[in-house]
């Protein structure tokens, strides 16, 4: 294959056209894997991805506590076709991650409950619309007041 067909191409797919290649997946994944097995220079394609140096990976991975941080000490974006990559060359290299701590995606913790009792049992203005009854009764219970009336005592049978 001559430099001038990559030359052309930004990409496997206009690779593909300048050579007629039929242009669905498979023969653009036969054709990406023909170009590296040959040593063609694809660094200059639009979705090239950087190379994972295994050195790389092998000191990131001692120094991390997630994927995320490994993608973050590689230069990578943290996001879903990356922590693929870098979970798959961890694989292949056997390195040991059990000692990762999976956090979730947002590292922000959920904002703490208001209380219920503060949003339902206040003095509202004339003519606002009254309070569902189940959560008047929720913020009640929340405050301690048990459910009966003040004059009778009756429980509400």
């Amino acid at each position: 294959m001559s430099r001038w067909v990559t030359g052309a191409a930004d990409s496997v797919s206009g690779t593909a056209r300048v050579l007629g290649v039929p242009d669905d997946g498979r023969s653009r994944a036969a054709l990406g894997r023909l170009l590296k097995e040959r040593g063609v220079d694809t660094s200059h394609f639009r979705h090239a991805r950087p190379a994972l140096p295994e050195d790389d990976i092998r000191a990131a991975v001692t120094s991390a506590d997630s994927y995320a941080d490994v993608m973050r000490a590689l230069g990578l974006e943290v996001d879903y076709a990356n922590h693929r990559r870098v979970r798959r060359k961890v694989a292949e290299l056997g390195l040991d991650t059990s000692y990762f701590t999976r956090r979730p995606w947002s590292a922000t913790p959920a904002a703490a409950r208001r209380s219920r009792a503060d949003d339902v049992l206040v003095v509202l203005p004339p003519g606002a619309p009254r309070p569902r009854r189940e959560r008047l009764h929720a913020g009640l219970r929340e405050r301690g007041v048990p459910y009966r009336c003040a004059s009778c005592g009756n429980p509400g049978e």
